[in-house]
């Protein structure tokens, strides 16, 4: 794979983050908060213990709730950089990394990027891939030429089996430029669209109206896009009726905000303002609220510190989802207005000390919290890590090709959980708490294990996730299906490994000097590489629970 044409690798690295981290991480400058080169070397646990006493996991398979879409497990991909790494400079894309993201059970795939998409044209990535420009990045000194563009990112999504979900320039674009990127995918019969190979229309269905403009942006931004709530609002609705105009069937998405941090953003009735003025025009309102720890800034922290307020920081994202899912139904007047997790991922910072702590196993067990509080909320219907490859740490996909850890906590709920949710509690489950740590507030009393269950279509499968949050306790599960009897044996879909920052291997470029990132430390003991081991288990003794693990048990009716 060559290197994406860029000028500037090394600020890329330190610049290709979320806005919103962007924002963090100008707070953290204006504090004067410094690096953390040179910290103490972690210290992680070794001394795991069997649990004194078994925990249980009650799951009711008569009481069911949400159905659970395939179009909840999506990524990012963006144009730039060669979409990321993954495009020859010809406009091709080895196959194998549509295979990676179908294996991965991916779903949709949103483009043209999150920060990037208010600056994006799409008519620069339609045509002959070399009459297409080259243009500046938005927010580092790098530039790329437009070689993955709307036909290379369509031919992805269809190899990938994923569905796409554009979000249009609503930054420095107009709602006419938007209303024509539909007219190109949808409209009956389209030149451009045909002059790429497309002579029927292609039914794109979700559509997102700009990214993050509530926020200032990252400091190396070269226009400022934000605006205020009212301004976005009335800009939405121009939007919608442009674009609507075209295809009256798209689903939009309109931008918000459900702050779960300690941080103040500058907009806090964003979201209320929004819905206020444009409910009647909302399909599905996304947020990007589970970003964490970010620790922008901040020296000195043990990683015990950091990983278990990182493990914390999904009970915020929950309360988050709570407010916004009652501040919808406030307004909605009955419209059934869903919500879309377009962004979400571990960040923890720009310090070579923790840069690369995104691919590790603690992190792993965050994010299989997260997608359990994703799944409690019956209306998010969508979501969309942050991302799916790169030449940078952010990738869930190493640049070689190499899966990392997180990479599996997808594939393990796209392919091995239900479509129907059912009820599940876990009973007896120790707690731990935590103080404020980056932008993750105090949590008091996080159970350590917690618990998801769903059946199959036929009803005659059950599946039960439980992800595991200490420190250092292997917990012993018993569970109990209650009315719904079950084969005295299960499958077991685990993922886990001895140490807490294992991961599966160097996954930075040449390009990117070892001076700017540091190895997270793994285990004398850890596995060659982490992914999901498939077992059988007995029933009739306790399920065990490594420390900072994740088990889905697949388990099978006796009819």
């Amino acid at each position: 794979m060559q290197p994406p044409t860029t000028s500037a690798p090394l600020c890329h690295l330190r610049r290709n983050v979320p806005r919103v981290a962007g924002f963090i991480y100008a707070l953290g400058l204006a504090a004067g908060l410094s690096s953390c080169r040179g910290e103490k070397p972690l210290e992680l646990s070794d001394q795991h213990q069997l649990s004194a006493h078994p925990i249980v996991c009650h799951v009711d398979p008569s009481k069911v709730g949400r159905d659970i879409q395939r179009i909840l497990f999506g990524t990012n991909l963006e144009w730039f950089n060669n979409a990321d790494g993954i495009c020859r400079p010809d406009g091709s894309v080895d196959p194998e990394w549509s295979t990676l993201a179908r294996d991965e059970g991916i779903s949709n795939i949103r483009f043209p990027g999150g920060t990037l998409s208010d600056y994006y044209h799409w008519r620069d990535g339609i045509g002959p891939v070399d009459q297409r420009p080259v243009r500046d990045h938005a927010t580092d000194p790098g530039s790329s030429p437009n070689v993955f563009g709307t036909p290379e990112f369509i031919r992805f999504c269809a190899a990938a089996h994923a569905l796409p979900l554009i979000t249009v320039n609503a930054g420095t674009g107009t709602a006419a430029e938007a209303a024509g990127w539909v007219a190109y995918f949808n409209q009956p019969s389209n030149a451009d669209r045909a002059a790429d190979g497309f002579p029927g229309p292609l039914g794109v269905k979700l559509w997102e109206v700009g990214n993050e403009l509530y926020l200032p942006g990252n400091p190396t931004d070269k226009i400022k896009v934000t605006v205020p709530p009212d301004v976005y609002a009335d800009r939405f609705l121009e939007f919608a009726a442009a674009m609507r105009k075209v295809d009256p069937t798209i689903k939009l998405i309109a931008i918000a905000t459900a702050n779960p941090t300690i941080i103040q953003l500058p907009y806090p009735d964003w979201t209320e303002v929004l819905l206020k003025k444009a409910a009647p025009e909302i399909d599905l309102i996304a947020v990007h609220n589970a970003y964490f720890p970010m620790i922008f800034g901040r020296k000195g922290l043990g990683a015990k510190e950091v990983y278990q307020s990182l493990w914390a920081s999904p009970e915020a994202v929950d309360h988050s989802l709570g407010d916004l899912d009652a501040l919808i139904a406030k307004y909605a007047n009955g419209r059934p207005i869903g919500i879309a997790v377009t962004e979400w991922g571990a960040l923890f910072s720009n310090a070579p000390h923790w840069i690369d702590h995104i691919k590790t196993m603690g992190s792993a067990v965050y994010l299989a919290r997260l997608m359990q509080v994703f799944i409690n909320h019956p209306r998010v219907v969508l979501t969309n890590y942050f991302k799916f490859t790169d030449r940078t740490p952010m990738g869930w996909v190493g640049y070689d090709q190499k899966p990392k850890v997180p990479y599996y906590v997808i594939q393990l709920f796209a392919r091995h959980f239900g479509t129907r949710q059912v009820a599940a509690m876990v009973e007896g489950s120790p707690t731990f708490s935590v103080a404020q740590v980056g932008i993750t507030p105090a949590e008091s009393d996080v159970p350590e294990v917690t618990a998801i269950a769903a059946l199959d279509n036929s009803g005659h499968k059950l599946f039960v996730n439980l992800v595991n949050r200490s420190w250092q306790t292997i917990h012993q599960v018993n569970l109990d299906t209650g009315s719904f009897k079950v084969a005295d044996t299960a499958t077991a879909w685990e993922l886990s490994s001895p140490g807490l920052t294992d991961h599966n291997g160097p996954d930075l470029p040449d390009e990117i000097p070892s001076s700017m990132y540091e190895e997270p430390p793994v285990h004398p003991s850890a596995k060659p590489a982490i992914k999901i081991e498939q077992k059988t288990v007995s029933l009739k003794s306790p399920i065990i629970l490594q420390p900072y693990s994740i088990v889905t048990l697949e388990l099978d009716a006796q009819l």
